[in-house]
């Protein structure tokens, strides 16, 4: 005689996830995100305060020169036979003539001669193109963008240390958010956008309004790289 075992009262679990499951993947995938963002806030942070660094030296460097020349570098008449043959020598006409990519202007000259006279610690090779190009030519900044310099940019007065992204045949591309423009302003002048020895604008091609508002305010609400740095030497 067969007897039929009876039903087990043993439970199995289903396939899938339950929901306590899902709801910890869910906070470790934010958790990560979260640790990856801060991380990548941190980098930057660091990116920031070494062109900051930069900055400083660049200032120091030029004026640095100007004690020991007499002159505005790059438009050093004597560079050549005093700092070498490779120099190009300047007009000596108190400027630092041309825009600050044209290779054959003396705003290239300037971080030539900076750098033959051993005020800055940046290795440049001579121009090989029409156009000098960041990290190559210029000196380039962790940033991802670098360092011109011009005369009397965009309506300023005087010569102007320019931070930006490669733009045309000259420094200007939007390369900072507002906040970072901020930053700057903040540790090196008054904080003013439009006022001072530092200041800011949009980069070539942004609209009007995107990094600074009313010519009064950093435009903090905008979070993409839209502003250009200038920093008055002289």
């Amino acid at each position: 005689m067969f007897f039929s075992r009876p039903p087990s009262s043993r439970s199995y679990p289903a396939d899938g996830f339950s929901l306590l499951e899902s709801a910890i993947g869910l906070i470790i995938a934010g958790l990560m995100v979260t640790s990856v963002f801060k991380g990548y806030s941190m980098i930057r942070e660091a990116r920031l305060h070494k062109t900051l660094a930069q900055i400083v030296s660049f200032q120091a460097a030029y004026q640095q020169f100007l004690d020991q020349y007499q002159a505005k570098p790059g438009d050093y008449s004597q560079a050549s036979s005093v700092l070498g043959p490779e120099a190009r020598d300047g007009g000596d006409s108190g400027l630092v003539e041309g825009l600050g990519r044209q290779s054959n202007s003396e705003s290239t000259a300037f971080w030539s001669h900076l750098a033959l006279a051993e005020l800055i610690p940046v290795n440049l090779t001579a121009p090989s193109g029409p156009l000098c190009r960041y990290g190559i030519e210029l000196p380039g900044c962790p940033l991802g963008g670098g360092f011109t310099v011009e005369e009397s940019p965009d309506g300023l007065q005087g010569l102007h240390l320019i931070l930006g992204k490669e733009a045309g045949s000259r420094g200007n591309g939007g390369l900072l958010t507002p906040a970072e423009a901020a930053f700057f302003n903040k540790r090196l002048d008054n904080g003013h956008p439009c006022r001072g020895r530092v200041q800011s604008k949009e980069g070539q091609g942004i609209g009007s309004g995107q990094c600074v508002r009313a010519n009064a305010f950093y435009n903090l609400r905008t979070k993409e790289r839209v502003c250009v740095l200038y920093v008055r030497l002289d």
